[in-house]
């Protein structure tokens, strides 16, 4: 096949494809190695692919974007970015957005210097800290991720939480531990039980053996919390 043969097979394999990629289909665009890459690429950051109207149903660009994170396409780090940038910014995010996040992970140390320099180049909040997740999730470790994560506990801990979870490193355990002891200073209240919980989860997940007082925290009755237990006769 030639170059452009090989394009308009891979967009019609996966604009046909709907919800759900047939493993002929995804075995077929990966045997095509480097020469799947630019259509794939193609795909992903038209819009046209974006909306649930147009080819594929919206799955087309999902379909590539796994693809090419399975694949490790190095050269399709940027254009990801790119698209994860301009979806912050839509009103109606697509079904895409999520799985650029996935591909973006799934590419593990290709992707972990142009994601940490969009992280630096960017103003804005929300998309540095879902560049944040993506890091924690590519299984590589840098403390350059792990100072990041561990800096956001300070203004988006529910996420810092989950993202030093993600990460995986052991040094997460005392962090996580010295803002569970905080968390009444800084929500300027007494934490709810989901809130506890989760950090206790984390900590458990890094490898940590629990305290009593850990282990308690994850068995108290669901919806019940530490405020209600306070203020309740008899409470401390």
């Amino acid at each position: 096949m030639i170059r452009d043969e090989v394009a308009t097979a891979v967009v019609s394999l996966l604009a046909r494809a709907r919800r759900e990629l047939p493993a002929y289909v995804r075995e077929a665009i990966l045997e095509l190695g480097q020469r799947a890459v630019r259509p794939l690429i193609a795909v992903v950051v038209d819009s046209t692919y974006w909306s649930e109207e147009g080819p594929g149903e919206g799955y087309a660009s999902v379909h590539a974007a796994l693809l090419l994170g399975e694949m490790q396409a190095a050269e399709a780090v940027q254009p990801l970015l790119w698209v994860e940038r301009v979806m912050e910014d839509l009103d109606d995010i697509p079904l895409l957005w999520q799985e650029v996040n996935t591909a973006l992970s799934m590419m593990g140390a290709v992707a972990v210097e142009p994601t940490l320099a969009a992280y630096h180049a960017s103003d804005n909040r929300l998309y540095r800290w879902t560049l944040l997740g993506i890091l924690a999730a590519m299984g590589v470790r840098d403390d350059r991720i792990y100072d990041l994560l561990v800096e956001q506990l300070i203004d988006n801990p529910d996420s810092a939480v989950a993202n030093l979870e993600a990460y995986g490193d052991p040094r997460g355990i005392e962090i996580l531990r010295r803002h569970m002891t905080s968390l009444d200073i800084e929500l300027g209240f007494l934490p709810s039980d989901w809130e506890v919980a989760t950090v206790v989860r984390a900590i458990r997940k890094l490898g940590a053996q629990l305290t009593a007082e850990e282990q308690e925290a994850l068995e108290r009755p669901k919806g019940r919390s530490l405020l209600a237990e306070v203020l309740a006769p008899g409470g401390s």
